[in-house]
């Protein structure tokens, strides 16, 4: 079983972030449910201690609040890190609750983001959306004479998870405040990844040529300035997903050690 954090907190979210530093709640949709649903993810709202059962790591209780305890918390996430791995192998009947997939999108929003622009749009589609979605696309291909068979693909390959999520980037007031923007939101789907994981969701980062489909930007409300930067879909897992050999990352020390002999 992928293991799960517990934390319990002894701060409110209003205390670890007073007004004037707060986040800006992330922006987010519904669609499918059966209509659209406007959401704005309060985080003003969750100001009570969380629960002792909020988030699990096995059987490893973590007080994020107090450094001084014997879990390491380093390596809990070490652990969920490394068991984070793109699948499909999900139940795509089995609904996830609406209140966990907004303490996903919460939580994504704590990615680090230059000026603090808070770049990220959400539109979660569930229900009779992922169905809409896969008709608008499939009309991409055929508009340009695709094969057949592409086509039904399109229009049930959506249908394969109970939720998904598309999440774009805002433009920026230049070329660089732009990519930045981006980088920030690809950050902030790691960060969603892994909270996914935590919480024994199975999920699947899917990008390609409907990033920059105007049908699928029109279907999600996006603005025409702004960057898909993903599909993502989230369901309980009925597999595992096959091994893989991750190579060690390329890294080198430049300068002095700060390390004491």
């Amino acid at each position: 079983m992928v293991p799960r954090l517990i934390t319990s907190m002894t701060q409110s979210w209003k205390a670890r972030y007073p007004p004037e530093d707060s986040l800006p709640y992330p922006r987010s949709a519904r669609i499918g449910q059966p209509l659209w649903k406007n959401l704005w993810i309060d985080l003003g709202k969750l100001n009570t201690p969380c629960p002792s059962d909020l988030l699990r790591v096995g059987g490893t209780v973590l007080r994020m609040t107090d450094p001084s305890g014997s879990v390491d918390p380093l390596s809990s996430f070490e652990t969920i890190a490394s068991l984070r791995r793109s699948s499909l192998r999900v139940d795509p009947d089995r609904a996830i609750p609406d209140e966990l997939i907004d303490r996903l999108i919460a939580v994504s929003a704590t990615a680090p983001n230059h000026k603090r622009t808070f770049p990220w749009r959400f539109r979660i589609i569930t229900g009779e959306g992922r169905a809409e979605l896969g008709e608008a696309l499939a009309l991409d291909l055929i508009e340009t004479a695709q094969p057949e068979a592409k086509i039904e693909k399109a229009r049930s390959k959506y249908l394969r998870a109970p939720v998904l999520i598309a999440v774009a980037s805002i433009a920026g007031e230049d070329p660089t405040m732009t990519a930045e923007n981006r980088d920030a939101v690809a950050a902030a789907i790691q960060t969603l990844l892994l909270g996914a994981t935590a919480a024994d969701l199975a999920s699947y980062w899917s990008t390609g040529a409907a990033m920059t489909s105007v049908r699928l930007r029109e279907f999600c409300g996006f603005d025409e300035t702004d960057t898909i930067v993903g599909l993502l879909y989230l369901g309980w897992p009925i597999g595992d997903p096959p091994p893989i050999d991750r190579p060690a990352p390329e890294s080198l020390r430049i300068g002095t050690s700060t390390q004491t002999p």
